[in-house]
């Protein structure tokens, strides 16, 4: 079984992954809306959610955490007509990590 593409990114110290993420994903969801494969583009917190149809989302946070880090999961699910997973879309994950004791520290 063939791996998915994978990227680590490390962002300047201003930048909060969290929030560059979402605002990724929230991107890519309403060009997908735009384009008529979403009826929604646009959640609200923990859960799952209906994007469309056969869409949905499912995020999941963890942010008290005795290290100070903030840490998020969004798994979106596409199904073709047949019920079976899209091979174009198919499922996407999106895990970020904001860990203030790994970011770069300037003298």
């Amino acid at each position: 079984m063939p791996l998915g593409y994978r990227a680590i990114v490390r962002l300047d110290e201003a930048e909060d992954a969290v929030v560059v993420a979402e605002s990724q994903l929230s991107t890519w969801f309403r060009e997908k809306k735009q384009r008529g494969n979403l009826t929604a583009a646009d959640w609200d917190g923990e859960g799952e959610h209906e994007l469309g149809m056969n869409a949905q989302l499912t995020v999941v946070h963890d942010q008290d955490r005795q290290d100070s880090s903030r840490r998020r999961l969004y798994r979106f699910r596409e199904l073709n007509d047949l019920g079976a997973v899209d091979k174009e879309t198919g499922k996407r994950t999106v895990v970020m990590i904001r860990d203030p004791d790994t970011m770069l520290r300037r003298p």
